[in-house]
């Protein structure tokens, strides 16, 4: 490619002779260059300026919801604490660590319970249970899964409405 000073002296010939011409299309070209420089700015800039009105709105967004979880949290906060239902049931009422349960209820107790870590077993002098226990089902004691597997003698009475079973000697398997 040749030198532009070098070519712009060996055309200085035509140039002289028409100036208005050259200086014409040089201003054309000059008006075109600019023309097409400032619509692909603006394109640009208008761009630009949606994004960061977009990223405003989300920000705005975010800050409204910042200020309604922090009204929520200072209105959780001012009021006062009420218990539980069933968590005030229980605060209210005895546990007898000795109470066996089943399907999630109280269902009996167990008298006089040894537990046998060793051999896996919890022998007790009897157990006395509601009319909703099962025998044959796993139930839970002292957070141990248990198992009725043996006992010597079993009886059942009913009084005011309500039937208990009575069994002696029991060995309950710990099932975990």
């Amino acid at each position: 490619m040749a030198n532009p000073l070098t070519t712009l002296q060996s055309e200085w010939a035509v140039i002289s002779d028409a100036p208005w011409s050259f200086l014409t299309i040089a201003a054309l070209v000059a008006a075109a260059v600019w023309w097409i420089a400032c619509k692909y700015y603006a394109g640009r800039i208008a761009e630009l300026t949606e994004q960061k009105s977009t990223l405003e709105h989300r920000v705005q967004a975010r800050n409204d919801e910042i200020q309604a979880l922090n009204a929520k949290l200072a209105e959780a906060l001012a009021t006062p604490k009420t218990a539980q239902p069933a968590e005030a049931e229980k605060s209210a009422r005895y546990i007898d660590p000795d109470e066996i349960e089943q399907s999630v209820k109280i269902v009996g107790k167990l008298h006089g319970p040894e537990i046998r870590r060793g051999e896996s077993a919890v022998v007790a002098r009897s157990l006395t249970s509601t009319g909703d226990f099962n025998p044959e089902r796993p139930f839970t004691f002292r957070n141990m899964k248990l198992l009725l597997v043996n006992f010597t003698s079993s009886g059942t009475m009913s009084a005011f409405g309500e039937t208990k079973q009575q069994f002696g000697n029991v060995v309950c398997k710990i099932l975990d």
